[in-house]
């Protein structure tokens, strides 16, 4: 009889235990959940085949196999990785950088591929235009980038623009390069050095038609007269104005001699040999700094 009532105590016992842990009711089965596998294999060191567990550090079940845990739903295969050496084809998000490829980086973001001839980075857009911003937090415009696409070279563009944000996000125009070649850049532009010693400049060319009586043609260029570091003056010359003649050309009837003040440029026919620069087409190409 002793022997009896310790079996029953030992068999309440360890229904009880099971209880705190494993339970079962309308809304579901919970079963023994552990921190992670190193506290399931101290608690069962030596598991049955088919014993259900949950795994708190991967939010997993696992069961045992009669070998090994196996835990499931399997975790999915991912490309991310956050420590260690990646491959090739891998995602990795390391101190705050994104780099995908394989090569270390300290960039915020870098994308390398394993043939020089592929394509490192192809942005796609359901239409014909495609954009990518480059902006900071809490800004006020940004510079926008932004492609342009069609069937005809010249219309193909890509472009730079900076956005007002603060203006129903208004565009101005910075620079631009068509897919036949051409180039735009809508600010003053410094070739060869950086310093004072490279000036940034535009260009800018007048056309009109020199005047048809007296000798001078006044031509408003509407710049600060200080700021002009250059020009030149040709004027179609000859019977049927098929040739272009700069200042003090000595050719018969096609000698004139220009200045700039001010506000104006001065085409000035010599009244001696100016006879065939009346009513002809001009150009005044004119470089100027910042």
């Amino acid at each position: 009889m002793k022997k009896k009532i310790l079996s029953f105590v030992f068999v309440a016992f360890a229904i009880s235990g099971f209880a705190q842990s494993f339970s079962v009711d309308s809304k579901g089965i919970s079963v023994p959940k552990f921190a992670d596998q190193a506290a399931i294999s101290t608690a069962i060191p030596t598991p049955t085949t088919g014993t259900l567990v949950y795994d708190n550090a991967l939010n997993q079940y696992a069961y045992y196999n009669g070998s090994t845990w196996i835990n499931f739903p399997a975790a999915s295969v991912s490309q991310w990785q956050t420590t260690g050496y990646y491959t090739p084809n891998d995602i990795q998000f390391s101190a705050g950088n994104v780099i995908i490829g394989n090569i270390t980086s300290n960039r915020f973001l870098q994308i390398q591929n394993q043939s020089d001839l592929a394509t490192s980075l192809e942005l796609l857009a359901r239409s014909s235009t495609n954009q990518m911003r480059f902006t900071s937090l809490n800004p006020s415009a940004t510079i926008n980038q932004k492609f342009v696409g069609s069937s005809t070279a010249a219309n193909s563009t890509l472009s730079w623009n900076r956005v007002d944000l603060n203006n129903n996000q208004a565009e101005t125009p910075l620079m631009s390069v068509q897919g036949n070649g051409n180039f735009t850049v809508n600010g003053f532009s410094k070739f060869g050095g950086s310093t004072s010693a490279f000036p940034a400049m535009k260009t800018m060319m007048l056309t009109g038609t020199t005047a048809a009586s007296g000798l001078t043609t006044t031509v408003v260029h509407g710049l600060t007269a200080s700021k002009i570091i250059g020009f030149q003056v040709i004027v179609a010359g000859g019977v049927s104005s098929d040739i272009y003649v700069p200042s003090n050309h000595p050719d018969p009837g096609m000698t004139f001699f220009s200045a700039y003040d001010a506000g104006s440029f001065y085409i000035t026919r010599s009244s001696s040999n100016g006879s065939q620069l009346i009513s002809k087409p001009y150009k005044i190409i004119i470089t100027y700094t910042n």
